[in-house]
């Protein structure tokens, strides 16, 4: 068990409203965001997002932009918890649209690979998808992360760098697979041109589907008038196609996106910045041994 899933356990013990609030006044508005560099990097990016698709943002939208990420952030965190609200959430709230795209894919008998950034309510929407009862695997940077949840949710959980055999087994017996994109935990990290500039995609994703052959499915948990959409973009075939041509196809996929709603994107670092995210990298995976 790691830190953060005894910490999870403890959380959950305590009255429904002081969670919520450690959470996000606390862990993610006070701790989190303390540093002003923090806070002028996820300005930036979101500046530059709304830059790239010809809008230009003041410091009153910019902020409010902010602030509603950084609650859906909070959710984030909150549904890796386990609340029992979050988990309720995920079962009345989100509206699996994608469904009938991924289910025909499926039916072509090669599997699926899902592939989402941190945006949204990801966590609830993949949830949700797990809940339906498909075939799922998700691979994280270390599964012992989610050790508190029940076993049903545990059972489809793998860690990055032993996932994958289990992934590509899954694809072969028509599973789906599903993969944040946004960030990369692989030895390599290749940048791909994002919002007009490189940046370390991940290329897991893309280097799993162009290795079985399988589709693969954008999807963004899209939040609309309160409820998540799980929604799909238009699949990538990967055969016939590089691994630098996938990932391409992919990273313009989430540019529109992200682009339509930057306040969903759950990226607060300096993303742009090469040498600061090899650093980021590096450091994430060395504490999820025991964090």
């Amino acid at each position: 068990m790691t830190g953060f899933s005894a910490i999870a356990r403890l959380l959950r013990f305590l009255p429904a409203p002081a969670t919520p609030f450690l959470v996000e006044k606390v862990m993610v508005r006070s701790l989190m965001m303390a540093w002003p560099s923090r806070r002028r990097v996820a300005l930036a990016n979101l500046s530059r997002i709304l830059e790239h698709v010809g809008r230009k943002p003041g410091e009153g939208e910019l902020s409010s932009l902010l602030d509603q990420s950084l609650h859906l952030y909070s959710r984030f965190i909150l549904c890796m918890i386990g609340l029992p609200g979050e988990e309720r959430a995920a079962r009345e709230e989100v509206d699996l649209d994608l469904l009938p795209a991924l289910e025909s894919l499926r039916s072509e008998g090669r599997g699926v690979v899902l592939a989402t950034p941190n945006f949204g309510l990801v966590g609830h929407a993949l949830w949700a998808l797990r809940l339906k009862g498909l075939p799922m695997l998700l691979p994280i940077l270390n599964r012992d992360f989610l050790a508190h949840h029940e076993a049903g949710v545990f059972a489809g959980v793998s860690t990055v760098g032993e996932s994958a055999r289990p992934s590509l087994r899954s694809l072969r017996e028509g599973g789906v697979v599903a993969a944040i994109v946004d960030i990369n935990y692989l030895p390599h990290r290749p940048a791909t041109p994002f919002f007009g500039a490189p940046a370390p995609l991940g290329y897991a994703a893309s280097r799993l589907a162009r290795t079985s052959g399988a589709p693969l499915l954008p999807a963004y948990a899209v939040v609309r008038a309160g409820r998540c959409r799980f929604e799909s973009h238009e699949p990538i075939d990967p055969r016939g196609r590089s691994l630098e041509e996938v990932n391409l196809l992919l990273a313009r996929s989430m540019e529109r996106a992200i682009g339509e709603h930057p306040e969903q994107w759950l990226v607060y670092n300096d993303f742009w910045n090469l040498e600061a995210m090899e650093l980021e990298y590096r450091l994430a995976r060395g504490l999820a041994r025991w964090s």
